[in-house]
């Protein structure tokens, strides 16, 4: 049976003490030379040694663990999410652990129970609803609670998120400037999310501004990848449509104007001349390569970058681990806006 390579192995094996190994393993090089921290690295290296964890918990107070809630991580923006939550806190030593709620309240409030059961030493929670009492009540025991992308309505907490006012009211200028004059919201039925109503108010706002007209009876609730029911709603719109207006769909998150996409295409309507189509999109492969672009007509967007939102959230996580208290800190990330074949009716 292998032998387990301790602290001490490795302080003989360098000639230093074992204080001076442990405050290398604890992060704490400026305590020494940067000979000395690379004579150290080597031979960890070369004995493959692993610290324990529990050794590490019990003197640090800490399990390394962070619980990531998801209200649905099939959705592409939760998958950006989780790719970038995770690549963070992994470099930094801790474990993350991911649970779904299928936007579901209690499922949230019992995986959040769980976790901090569990010791998990702090939370990012993409929120399936505004009102958390039991969320806040956690922050108010000290437990470090990072929101992502979705606030809570009463109480004001750490949070990343990306500009949903600005998103949607550069989209609707947008659809003006290409002398679209009539426009629709499509939203996701059943979700109840601070960024859905903050979307909702801000078309509401900005057709009303842009426009002038109360465009309330043009927000339609699309059942969640269902292309029969988002047809029927396309329908339901386009037959409201007078023969002097230009119609256009904004899709208020990848899945909507993902769905939008397949309907108008099923039902036979062409972009943009007889229907403009845009939205957002958080769903991207690289940098330069969104799904977006790879159709034809290809669509317009205001991308989301979820990678970054995760990443910022677990950056933020780990700075209130590390060092409780302080200010409350909004992080907002930027989207990218894209012009594309789906609304482009007049040529720069």
């Amino acid at each position: 049976m292998k032998k387990k390579v301790t602290i001490q192995d490795i302080a003989d094996a360098v000639g230093y003490s074992k204080t001076t190994v442990s405050r290398y393993i604890n992060g704490q090089t400026n305590m020494m030379s940067a000979e000395t921290a690379s004579r150290i690295k080597s031979v960890i290296e070369l004995l493959d040694y692993h610290p324990s964890d529990l050794a590490r918990s019990l003197k640090t107070k800490k399990t390394y663990t962070v619980g990531v809630v998801i209200s649905d991580i099939s959705s592409p923006f939760s998958a950006s999410v989780v790719a970038g939550t995770g690549e963070i806190l992994e470099q930094n030593g801790y474990v993350p652990l991911f649970i779904n709620c299928h936007e579901e309240p209690r499922r949230e409030q019992r995986a959040i129970e769980s976790l901090v059961s569990k010791g998990v030493d702090g939370l990012i929670v993409n929120t399936t609803a505004p009102e958390n009492d039991f969320l806040y009540g956690y922050m108010t025991q000290g437990i470090p609670i990072v929101l992502c992308d979705r606030r809570l309505r009463n109480y004001n907490m750490d949070i990343v998120e990306e500009d949903n006012e600005e998103m949607i009211s550069v989209l609707v200028k947008h659809l003006k400037e290409q002398g679209y004059t009539r426009l629709a919201l499509f939203t996701q039925d059943r979700v109840h999310s601070s960024a859905k109503n903050i979307r909702h108010h801000m078309f509401l706002k900005a057709v009303e501004r842009e426009f002038d007209y109360n465009a309330q009876d043009d927000i339609y609730h699309i059942k969640s990848s269902d292309v029969e029911s988002t047809v029927r709603e396309l329908k339901a719109f386009m037959n409201t449509v007078k023969d002097d207006e230009v119609p256009a769909i904004i899709g208020a998150n990848t899945v909507m104007t993902m769905l939008a996409y397949r309907a108008i295409k099923n039902v036979g309507y062409r972009m943009p001349n007889e229907l403009g189509l845009c939205g957002t999109n958080a769903w991207t492969w690289e940098e330069s390569t969104t799904w977006m672009e790879m159709l034809r007509p290809t669509v317009t967007c205001v991308t989301i970058h979820g990678y970054e939102i995760g990443r910022k959230c677990a950056l933020r996580i780990l700075e209130k681990i590390e060092r409780p208290g302080g200010i409350v800190k909004t992080i907002r990330v930027d989207t990218n806006f894209q012009p594309n074949e789906s609304t482009l009716r007049k040529k720069a």
